[in-house]
């Protein structure tokens, strides 16, 4: 059975900072929707997927996006938790935003973040794309959440990437039992949540 699609749509929203902190100027107001996202992904996006991404759940071999961040440029990296890429590396589809909800999206750059293999890093883990933001002040440089593909115990790391080169570099295993949705810069702070 197909995963159920139409329960994930892409919003957008208008947000504004007010004492240091960002607010949504109003809810009521959805700035834009792609509720085909599923269809365009599989048809249009230009990347070929096996029969089994498309048909499969997004638990086992199917599509399974997993993190979203803007960059520099103004466009959005999708990443995927699956399915993995020919080599085995990470996939994530930059993608350039329509001026108006009439036109359509465009695929600007497909990245593979290469498969980690470090002695210090547990075999299994930092096999999927979790979560990505980009680095303030780094332009096409991200901080990058890595973990398993499947749902057993979560061995997450994290990692820079640098999206020119396609490199991961320091890569550092989070805690046992550690368990994140996401990673982003605190602002006006050296460090993440």
């Amino acid at each position: 059975k197909r995963d159920r699609w139409e329960r994930h749509q892409f919003l957008q929203i208008d947000l504004e900072e007010k004492d240091g902190r960002l607010h949504a100027v109003d809810l009521a107001h959805v700035a834009g929707r792609w509720p085909n996202f599923r269809d365009w992904l599989i048809s249009k996006s230009g990347h070929e997927w096996t029969g089994e991404a498309v048909r499969g759940r997004a638990e086992g071999e199917g599509i399974n996006v997993e993190a979203l961040s803007a960059t520099s440029d103004g466009n959005l990296l999708i990443g995927f938790r699956g399915p993995l890429s020919d080599d085995g590396g990470v996939l994530a589809l930059e993608i350039g935003l329509p001026p108006t909800a009439d036109d359509e999206p465009v695929l600007v750059k497909k990245h593979v973040l290469p498969p980690l293999d470090l002695p210090h890093i547990p075999k299994g883990a930092a096999k999927t794309l979790r979560a990505i933001t980009m680095i303030p002040g780094e332009p096409g440089r991200y901080y990058v959440l890595l973990g398993p593909k499947g749902y057993e115990k979560e061995e997450l790391v994290l990692a820079r990437w640098d999206s020119k080169t396609g490199q991961l570099s320091k890569a550092t295993p989070l805690p046992k039992d550690f368990v994140a949705e996401g990673v982003t810069p605190i602002p006006g702070a050296k460090g993440l949540v």
